[in-house]
């Protein structure tokens, strides 16, 4: 298009050739091209802005499937996560101090986030963290409902819940990494569902 063309000439003019630079005069143009269009469709010019501010980048949170920390550390963290009145405090003090999947799942069934807290959550975890968590749910927990506990079922069924909402393109990426982590074709997919 004319904008990315004119961007390309600028770059070449200025001699910017540092890759961040770069990279941020195209995102730059690019989110200017959508606000322009905007304002183009809606005819109201003057709702158009330029912010010099940079976004903050997007919080990931990432786990390893590592080493599980001991009992008596991990009930200190337990009770310390359960005592936090914030989602944000709850979501810091995890980031900081749980390593592991085996870790995460413990704390999910911890009766430690509740409600609309459990898809905050995996809003900030990255897709190998979600398929490693989804890897962990058995086919009949979401179906049947028997020997699971109520932590149990309501982590893994808001984990399912997630991960429909979730754009098609994701949801198959996740998948794909699930199905790799079982060194088998995935049994089921929440496409399907």
């Amino acid at each position: 298009s004319l904008m990315y063309d004119t961007m390309h000439q600028l770059c070449q003019e200025l001699a910017i050739t540092e890759s961040f630079l770069v990279k941020h005069i195209t995102d730059t143009a690019t989110n200017l091209l959508a606000n322009l269009k905007n304002a183009l469709a809606t005819n109201r010019w003057a709702s158009v802005f330029i912010s010099f501010k940079k976004s903050p980048p997007p919080t990931v949170i990432h786990f390893e499937d590592g080493v599980k920390i001991d009992d008596e550390q991990f009930r200190r963290i337990i009770d310390e996560i359960r005592s936090c009145r914030y989602l944000a405090d709850k979501m810091a003090l995890i980031q900081r101090n749980l390593h592991s999947i085996t870790d995460l799942v413990d704390m999910l069934e911890g009766a430690c986030l509740f409600g609309a807290e459990f898809d905050a959550f995996f809003r900030v975890l990255g897709d190998m963290e979600l398929a490693l968590l989804w890897k962990r749910v058995p086919p009949e927990a979401i179906v049947l409902s028997l020997h699971f506990t109520e932590s149990e079922q309501e982590w893994q069924h808001r984990l399912a819940t997630f991960l429909q909402s979730l754009a098609p393109t994701r949801k198959e990426k996740i998948e794909k990494l699930c199905a790799q982590l079982r060194q088998t074709r995935p049994n089921r997919t929440w496409l399907d569902q």
